[in-house]
């Protein structure tokens, strides 16, 4: 009875020319994810990165122009930052935002990444252009939105920047996470949405929500221009017969 030959080992799917093998690609990412677990970003080379996903290191550098976008993708592709929730409680979605930034730097490998490439991001000008532009623009622009409805609606001030909210909130993370070691959970997130929440600040909702706070309270219109000064000659007209 003749034996079967064993079957040959599989080896990952080689690309054809710029074209990206989706197979090729995910061993590649994968691989540079794991290798950032062990060592350092200034360690990790192309060539290590091709020997852990079983290709050439020729494949590598035909699909990312250095290790720095390359790594910047790989950080990317685990979607560690949800798209910000829109149901159009604009408190709500804050807060849930603001949870799923802050759960997603303290626990999710991808965030443990993020806190710990943070010093190789001010060191190397190339990694900190591909990983703003892979990684940090999409999802400000997510929450830029986000924050601009608040800001229109009533919810913050008129006169903040969104653009300093974030700036705001990701600089108390890191240095929470990094530096101070402070705990990074929902009741941070929840403090960082309310030092922005004019409620939360004077202890007054937006006018156009105070009849959807309290019902048996009927909000008074506001007059304006031409309106609000025939109102006013009508209330002194009526004075000046009374007296």
């Amino acid at each position: 009875m003749q034996k079967r030959a064993p079957a040959p080992k599989q080896k990952p799917a080689q690309s054809s020319g710029n074209r990206r093998n989706p197979y090729t690609h995910k061993a590649i990412i994968k691989a540079t994810l794991d290798l950032l677990k062990t060592v350092h970003y200034h360690t990790l080379t192309i060539e290590s990165i091709a020997a852990a996903a079983g290709v050439g290191k020729a494949t590598v550098y035909r699909w990312w122009p250095s290790k720095g976008a390359l790594v910047a993708e790989a950080i990317s592709s685990t979607n560690i930052i949800q798209d910000p929730p829109d149901t159009g409680d604009i408190p709500a979605d804050l807060l849930a935002a603001a949870k799923i930034a802050v759960r997603s730097f303290a626990s999710h490998p991808g965030g443990v990444l993020i806190t710990a490439l943070a010093t190789d991001l001010v060191a190397d000008p190339e990694l900190l252009q591909s990983f703003v532009a892979n990684f940090i623009r999409p999802r400000r622009t997510l929450l830029r939105d986000l924050l601009q409805r608040a800001i229109d609606e009533g919810f913050i001030a008129p006169n903040v920047d969104p653009d300093l909210i974030m700036d705001m909130w990701a600089g108390a993370v890191i240095y929470r996470k990094l530096m101070a070691q402070l705990p990074v959970d929902d009741k941070f997130a929840a403090q960082l949405v309310d030092a922005f929440l004019l409620e939360k600040r004077t202890g007054h909702a937006p006018d156009h929500l105070s009849t959807r706070r309290d019902p048996d309270v009927r909000a008074t219109p506001r007059r304006t221009g031409a309106r609000a000064a025939s109102a006013k000659r009508r209330n002194s007209s009526g004075d000046s017969r009374r007296k």
